[in-house]
């Protein structure tokens, strides 16, 4: 598949556009805390999962996960070629430079646990819409979606919003605002706001399908 397409261009709204600048901007947060508990307490993957992980990025949560297959998928050319040089010895992972849409609807393989990580905060309203729906319809009945995301609340600190205010993603949403496109999608789901994800304080949203 090719790179591109007539979906909503994730990548080029990235905090971070090139990788190790991306990796270096994840490292001062700490986001591998997050990862941690994200895989452990979220997405609970096993030998048996297959994992379609969506704006990939560089596709840093694969070390903390099981997987019977991985696929990540990013509209970011650069993302892509950096998660195949990186891991190109884990022969059940593959990535794909691609319009995440356009990968759901011609792709018939279903998975278990979809992930849309740190990337709604990218996406209007109407493409998140989409892009929810489409994920509905490949889930099988017992497949889940994983997704986390900064929130903002009345209670945030000031530091948390000039975080949220200075971030690419122009879509920061309140847990109202999320709830809300999650419901017009899905009519079970939980979810969970915490603060201390990070090594600094930066309330996210965390959604389990």
């Amino acid at each position: 598949m090719k790179c591109g397409g007539s979906g909503f261009d994730y990548g080029k709204y990235r905090t971070v556009g090139r990788p190790p600048a991306y990796k270096f901007h994840q490292l001062l947060f700490g986001a591998s805390k997050m990862r941690k508990i994200l895989s452990k307490h979220y997405i609970k993957s096993d030998k048996n999962t297959r994992v379609l992980d969506l704006c990939c990025g560089t596709c840093d949560i694969i070390p903390y996960l099981e997987f019977k297959e991985y696929v990540g998928v990013d509209l970011n050319k650069k993302y892509i070629l950096h998660n195949k040089a990186k891991f190109a010895s884990i022969t059940n992972a593959s990535f794909y430079c691609a319009d995440v849409n356009a990968f759901i609807e011609e792709n018939n393989t279903k998975f278990n646990v979809v992930l849309l990580l740190l990337a709604m905060h990218h996406i209007d309203d109407a493409s998140l819409k989409t892009l929810l729906k489409n994920i509905f319809r490949a889930l099988p009945t017992h497949g889940r979606l994983v997704t986390i995301d900064g929130c903002r609340e009345s209670n945030i600190t000031l530091f948390e919003k000039y975080l949220f205010d200075n971030d690419r993603g122009k879509f920061i949403r309140t847990k109202e605002e999320y709830i809300e496109i999650f419901l017009s999608i899905f009519k079970d789901y939980q979810y969970t706001i915490s603060r201390d994800l990070y090594h600094i304080p930066y309330n996210s949203i965390i959604f389990n399908r």
